[in-house]
């Protein structure tokens, strides 16, 4: 993949799973990122496995958009990155927020989807998922 967004998740809890969303050559920072646990890549319910994913626009009806879906994920299709802020608001798709609350939640999901879509306009590569150790 010759360029790629980075995903490093930091925590898999029992009912979610906390990562952060690197852009390269973006000055905003890393956004903060909400899945579902990881329950064996079953669809609707699970986070995504760890790998490098193609992304492609898929106009959503839900949200009314245009919006980034991983493509080629093992047995899950229609995967996307979209506004919310707990594991209630996804089933087996990406949350993007600024940053994490106390309660492990996301905060400004629509700031940070918005800043997200402006970088990917015009964007070529891929995502890549991979996990970190980090204290919490």
């Amino acid at each position: 993949m010759s360029e790629a967004i980075i995903l490093e998740r930091f925590a898999y809890m029992p009912d979610r799973t906390l990562g952060r969303l690197f852009l390269p050559g973006s000055e905003m920072g890393a956004l903060a990122v909400l899945e579902n646990p990881w329950l064996q890549n079953q669809p609707f319910v699970s986070c995504v496995p760890e790998g490098e994913y193609a992304l492609k626009w898929h106009k959503s009806p839900r949200f009314g958009m245009d919006l980034p879906m991983l493509v080629s994920v093992p047995d899950r299709s229609f995967i996307l990155m979209h506004v919310g802020n707990r594991p209630t608001d996804t089933q087996g798709c990406m949350l993007i927020g600024t940053s994490f609350t106390e309660r492990w939640d996301l905060s400004q999901s629509a700031d940070a989807m918005e800043r997200l879509l402006s970088y990917l306009k015009g964007f070529c590569g891929g995502l890549v998922i991979r996990s970190v150790r980090a204290e919490l």
